[in-house]
């Protein structure tokens, strides 16, 4: 999986695809460079949603905290699931990441 294929996979777990091409234009084009997100930046990819906000810093949280490869896990193990998305299309990932209290995961529903 290339760079920047696994940003648009960690955001479509985030269900925020729609910020891939201001991440890329951005220099987010791998995880390592997501890890160093921070409010201006998430000011400079258009980030404005409060809830969006939200979800992309405790995904960065996670991605400090666990590293890269937390992120390729859970993708490889939802993309052997293949569960179908809204509107019965067969995705090869989860259709959303919950935030709970300070924790952030990935979930294969």
């Amino acid at each position: 999986m290339s760079d920047h294929s696994i940003v648009r996979e960690w955001l479509k777990y985030l269900d925020l695809e729609q910020y891939y091409e201001s991440f890329v234009d951005n220099g987010y084009d791998d995880l390592e460079m997501c890890k160093q997100i921070g409010e201006p930046d998430l000011d400079a990819i258009g980030v404005q949603t409060p809830k969006h906000r939200q979800l992309i810093r405790q995904a960065v949280r996670t991605l400090l905290e666990k590293g890269g490869t937390s992120v390729y896990i859970s993708l490889e193990e939802c993309g052997r699931l293949g569960r179908d998305g809204p509107g019965g299309d067969r995705v090869t990932h989860p259709p959303s990441a919950q935030v709970r209290g300070n924790s952030f995961s990935f979930c294969c529903m």
